[in-house]
């Protein structure tokens, strides 16, 4: 006789926490790669004279959960910046981020992306039955950028996750 497995949907709260000593960086341009070795996208971010910044995000909280994500996107009243998704981007910094939860939000001209990080075991726990059902996020990189740069980031990001889901 097969196993039967029964998917559930368990609503989890994130608590992000915001760590004030998180790098800020005012992001000009990025790029974004798929590391096919563990499923994770390198998002590679230029800034002006200094090297670019890298990160490894792991979209496998997205994957099954991109609405929210896509609405956001939907709510950025601007055309996205095609001109910010680069070709190349060089010199990159010797040291890696890990994220697997990004936090977007915009006011005025401004955007920041702040990409961020949460235990997976935590995650595995606010899912348990009885559960508290939250999860602390801790900020890793805040990127400063405009409106439409966010955009074109978050869009290249969702085509990301669903190629490589």
């Amino acid at each position: 006789m097969a196993d039967k497995f029964t998917q559930r949907t368990v609503g989890i709260k994130i608590n992000r926490l915001k760590r004030y000593d998180a790098k800020v960086v005012r992001a000009v341009g990025f790029k974004l790669r798929p590391d096919d070795e563990m499923g994770l996208i390198e998002v590679q971010i230029a800034q002006k004279g200094l090297k670019a910044e890298r990160i490894l995000f792991d979209p496998l909280l997205l994957k099954g959960n991109t609405e929210s994500l896509e609405q956001y996107v939907g709510s950025i009243p601007e055309t996205e910046d095609d001109a910010s998704l680069k070709e190349e981007i060089a010199p990159l910094s010797d040291t890696e981020i890990y994220s697997n939860i990004v936090h977007l939000s915009f006011s005025g001209d401004r955007a920041e992306t702040v990409f961020a990080v949460f235990r997976w075991y935590d995650w595995v726990e606010a899912t348990a039955p009885k559960s508290s059902r939250e999860v602390d996020s801790a900020d890793a990189l805040v990127l400063v950028s405009t409106k439409s740069f966010q955009k074109k980031l978050a869009l290249e990001l969702l085509a990301a996750i669903d190629d490589n889901s």
